[in-house]
């Protein structure tokens, strides 16, 4: 029994935000919207040097 106390105390953070990745939440220190226009910006579309 207090091993497995120990090991939920220890296991806290990670399981946290494993929940809120399953819950599609943010993580910390991401700035969504940074990433939004980084996605949507021209200069990171390559489909042009693509070969198929």
């Amino acid at each position: 029994m207090g091993f497995g106390v120990i090991l939920l105390w220890a296991s806290y953070r990670v399981i946290k935000d494993a929940l809120n990745i399953f819950m599609q939440t943010v993580p910390k220190g991401i700035d969504i919207e940074k990433v939004k226009s980084n996605l949507l910006s021209p200069k990171n579309h390559h489909l042009d040097r693509l070969s198929f």
